[in-house]
């Protein structure tokens, strides 16, 4: 019989807490969705403009503001309450996806506006990295 001293159950201990199972599946649906969302994006993008480079640039849009934003975010989640900066982080992934549905059912012709709001999906993903490493890591 394993009992709660059992090595084995050692990293299943955490998802015996009923928050940190919510917390884990929404943000396994937040990591599933931003990838897809990635995938959809680039290959929009690349049927617009039939330019390769120009998926190179949508990659760059949603690398550069973590350089920016890498010290705010970790001072930002000792400054202001995780879950609720958490939770405003998800509603900006959320606007901009909208976003980008908008956007998507207009049919382009060019993809300045989808590389705007690629780049402030990016900056809600940023702001969001402090305060989920600070979350998981408390002891």
């Amino acid at each position: 019989m394993l009992t709660s001293q059992d090595p084995r159950l050692a990293g299943r201990v955490a998802f015996t807490y009923p928050n940190f199972v919510s917390y884990t599946l929404a943000r396994f649906f937040v990591v599933l969705s931003l990838e897809m969302q990635s995938v959809a994006v680039g290959w929009q993008v690349y049927e617009i403009t039939k330019l390769p480079l120009d998926l190179g640039y949508v990659g760059l849009a949603q690398f550069l503001p973590g350089f920016a934003l890498f010290l705010f975010a970790g001072h930002a989640a000792d400054l202001f309450d995780r879950r609720k900066l958490l939770m405003w982080c998800y509603g900006g992934f959320a606007l901009c996806s909208a976003l980008l549905l908008a956007i998507s059912w207009r049919a382009p012709q060019s993809v300045h506006s989808i590389y705007v709001v690629l780049k402030y999906c990016s900056e809600s993903s940023d702001v969001s990295t402090g305060p989920r490493a600070a979350r998981c890591c408390r002891s």
